[in-house]
């Protein structure tokens, strides 16, 4: 009798079918049939066992690169987060994260997972802004209108470039912008909501903290190659600076580093975009505010000069007229979260 072969196949295990041969006792093979006893099995998740939030709970990890920093984002401890991350590790049944003493590094399955999951949430809170903005209940003649002052730096740099954005999310609002380095007051001056940069707690207004920023020195590709390469901060002190009216500026971050007495002159503007711009064009170096610069990096018109960074005491606020509820606008910090505080 000819040995019992098993075949593999396209991931399914066969077995032959044998007729007796007479007289010599061997078997004639007829033909294969999948095995339902050596049959692979796999455990497929379901998605009944993985809560939308609990992907909410993943997404804002992946952002904040900890669970400390994620509860901050959500309003939970830190506590909630990790424990969501496990439960979700173990319906999927791999890991996500790995956990060290400095910090969370994510996986490659954390990777791949961030890119089907992250479009997806902003797919439903994209359709539950379009629902919402519909009921949202506002002051006569204003129900499908949102009018906002934004920085001027942060209207051209990023305000600009998310506008097709914003008209996916609310295709039922007509947006009104006005930029203005005045410090707006949105009832004096008839807005529903600003967006300011300072230390908050103005009085006569309620505040919502949109995010921090950092700050480090950043020029254009040729002008590194011109001066570089650098062996120490230090080295800067002999590029051209370019300075703007931030709070963080050349003084604080050549402190930050040790150096003493740094030089002072160079290009001066009052707008961060134009400075920003200036860097581009290889004019010099410009301390970089993190939340301005993003695009920049990522096309590589700007690179770092040197990758020390320096917290800002200012940060990002949503501002509106104290105690006045309104739908549309917490819909629009939703949405400020999600594509320019990202």
């Amino acid at each position: 009798m000819v040995p019992l072969v098993f075949w593999a196949c396209c991931n399914a295990v066969l077995e032959p079918i044998t007729h007796p041969l007479p007289g010599n006792g061997e078997h004639k093979l007829l033909s294969l049939r999948p095995s339902s006893a050596y049959a692979p099995r796999m455990s497929i998740p379901s998605l009944r066992n993985i809560p939308l939030d609990t992907l909410t709970f993943f997404d804002a990890t992946m952002r904040q690169m900890s669970f400390s920093g994620a509860a901050q984002e959500l309003n939970v401890s830190a506590s909630a987060v990790s424990q969501r991350i496990k439960s979700l590790e173990q319906v999927l049944g791999v890991g996500l994260f790995e956990r060290l003493p400095h910090g969370l590094q994510p996986t490659e399955a954390a990777r791949l997972y961030l890119l089907e999951v992250r479009p997806a949430l902003r797919r439903l809170h994209a359709a539950s802004s379009r629902i919402a903005t519909r009921g949202a209940r506002r002051p006569a003649g204003r129900e499908r209108r949102l009018s906002i002052d934004v920085l001027p730096a942060l209207a051209s740099t990023r305000m600009a470039s998310s506008l097709r954005s914003f008209a996916e999310r609310f295709p039922y609002v007509e947006l009104r912008m006005s930029s203005s380095p005045a410090l707006s007051d949105p009832e004096r001056d008839g807005f529903d909501c600003c967006i300011r940069y300072g230390a908050g707690g103005w009085p006569g207004v309620d505040a919502q903290l949109l995010a921090e920023e950092h700050a480090l020195p950043v020029c254009s590709p040729g002008l590194l190659r011109d001066f570089g390469p650098l062996d120490s901060a230090a080295a800067l002190t002999r590029f051209p600076l370019i300075h703007d009216l931030m709070p963080v500026g050349w003084a604080e971050w050549f402190a930050s580093v040790g150096v003493s007495d740094p030089p002072t002159g160079g290009l001066m503007f009052t707008d961060s975009a134009i400075a920003l711009s200036a860097a581009a064009d290889g004019l010099g170096v410009v301390m970089g505010r993190s939340r301005l610069i993003a695009a920049d990096l990522a096309s590589g018109r700007l690179v770092p000069a040197w990758p020390k960074e320096l917290r800002s005491p200012f940060q990002y606020w949503l501002v509106r007229p104290r105690d006045r509820a309104d739908a549309l606008v917490d819909l629009f910090v939703e949405w400020l979260v999600d594509e320019i505080f990202i």
